[in-house]
């Protein structure tokens, strides 16, 4: 029994001699290099489902960039007369306020629909419905234009069913899923908003000028060109949708671990630090980004002359204002493609990269209170496109971090609620607010961001309950000491 033991004690230390030999640690390091190559390098199948995910979400960011531009000064045009000329009005946002509410309550329906029937129908269905929208918008302003009231109450309605195109949201969450190891997915959420983004706002800058440019004579029938316009894209997305090939996300309760995790309560999940973190950023970063987008069309109109004289639907005033947009959108998913490039979130880490981007956001809205030209404007979105890309992204892989795929639909549902609650919200501050004020505001919801993500990244709750714990210990020890 003796020698057994003795020759069981010797087995490890010839393969602790091997570990340190040299001819090993080569073979192990150019296996190592092998598999980072393979992880590192895309898939047919993942470069596939990344083209469409990302051409659905070019579309959705084609929509929604142009009737930021669109809605509001539509609008104004509808109902200037009606309301005495003013400048700015909840009615001339009340389209927008329609379907941020309304996204809302479809996030929680398209996470149902999706975990029910999978992504592909969930990203098929809501162009769908949006294309009678954009239908509906484009016969009122084209054949009803002369009734007032009775075009915007249409649009109105129309805004009810373009509102289902906000399942594209979910593609950050489908591309992740698609990676099939972690190492890809940084990769594939970056790329699938970033690449899509850039064409999304250069196509939602040029769309309505130029379909302004096919009835110069008419203002509300370039407009309602516009929407034909989208009605094409809300097509093709769904084409896009019904031609994906998304891995199966089906969940299997076999162990009464999994058992267990499927039935944790949503409120014991937004519990976890990181989860509600993650929430709050990005919730707080749309906040930000959305309410100075929002305000731009009207807001550049009334800080330079020259934009208040000629504003009509086919002239510069068109192609400036349009470039404000861009500008942000452009910083918003161009910074994707350098920061992927460039590795920024493995190089910097998750919250240093969110810091970061805080940062350039908190510059622009400085820039933005203090100036009023139209580099200022431009200047100070590209500011806040950039930097809320590297907090959005950075937040949504911390995100990505906290949850197991059996509470997935949960928390992306809450989240994509909640952020969206922040779109109805901002659409809500851009509408009754002046440009400065606004600002003010972004200026002070990023501040606070900026100081629960350092308080959560930094552990200092859990530093000083810690102390807490450790000082009373010690005054126990001394009370117990004779």
């Amino acid at each position: 029994m003796s020698v057994a033991v003795e020759v069981k004690e010797q087995v490890p230390r010839p393969s602790i001699m091997v570990e340190e030999g040299s001819a090993p640690r080569s073979d192990t390091s150019s296996a190592d290099v092998r598999q980072e190559e393979q992880s590192a390098s895309l898939t047919w199948e993942e470069l596939r489902n990344l083209l469409l995910l990302g051409t659905i979400f070019m579309f959705y960011m084609s929509i929604r960039n142009g009737l930021v531009i669109v809605i509001p000064r539509v609008c104004k045009h509808l109902l200037s007369d009606e309301l005495d000329g003013k400048d700015n009005s909840p009615l001339y946002q009340m389209p927008w306020l329609i379907w941020t509410g309304l996204d809302i309550i479809l996030a929680q329906l398209n996470a149902k629909i999706m975990e029910r029937f999978g992504r592909r129908i969930g990203f098929f269905w809501a162009p769908c419905v949006a294309l009678i929208g954009t239908l509906i918008a484009f016969c009122a302003l084209m054949f009803l234009g002369q009734q007032a009231w009775l075009a915007y109450g249409l649009l109105n309605v129309a805004a009810v069913f373009m509102s289902t195109s906000g399942v594209a949201a979910f593609v950050k969450y489908a591309a992740a899923e698609s990676a099939h190891n972690e190492a890809k997915k940084p990769l594939m959420v970056s790329c699938s908003i970033s690449g899509a983004g850039i064409v999304g706002a250069l196509v939602a800058g040029t769309s309505q000028p130029l379909a302004a440019m096919l009835d110069p004579q008419d203002a509300l029938k370039g407009y309602g060109l516009f929407f034909l316009f989208i009605a094409g894209f809300c097509a093709l997305s769904a084409l896009a949708a019904i031609s994906l090939r998304l891995p199966s996300q089906s969940i299997t309760a076999s162990s009464n671990a999994g058992e267990a995790v499927k039935r944790a309560s949503l409120c014991s999940i937004l519990r976890r630090t990181k989860v509600w973190t993650a929430i709050f950023t990005q919730a707080g970063v749309q906040f930000a980004v959305l309410v100075p987008l929002m305000s731009i069309p009207l807001s550049m109109q009334a800080a330079i002359p020259s934009l208040r004289e000629s504003a009509t639907a086919n002239d510069s005033a068109n192609w400036i204002i349009a470039g404000a947009v861009m500008l942000n959108c452009f910083g918003r998913f161009a910074t994707g493609f350098l920061s992927t490039l460039c590795k920024v979130v493995d190089r910097l880490g998750i919250y240093s990269t969110l810091a970061l981007g805080l940062l350039l956001e908190a510059l622009s809205f400085i820039l933005a209170i203090f100036g009023s030209g139209v580099w200022h404007f431009y200047v100070s979105q590209l500011l806040n496109g950039v930097g809320w890309n590297l907090a959005f992204v950075a937040s949504t892989l911390l995100l990505l971090q906290s949850y197991s795929p059996q509470e997935k639909a949960q928390v992306t549902a809450t989240n994509e609620s909640l952020r969206f609650a922040a779109n109805a919200v901002a659409t809500l501050v851009a509408s009754l607010t002046t440009w400065d004020i606004a600002n003010v505001i972004c200026f002070s919801v990023v501040s606070i961001v900026a100081v629960v993500s350092f308080v959560t990244s930094c552990d200092v709750v859990g530093f000083v309950r810690d102390r807490v714990m450790v000082k009373d210990q010690s005054e126990d020890a001394e009370l117990v000491e004779p």
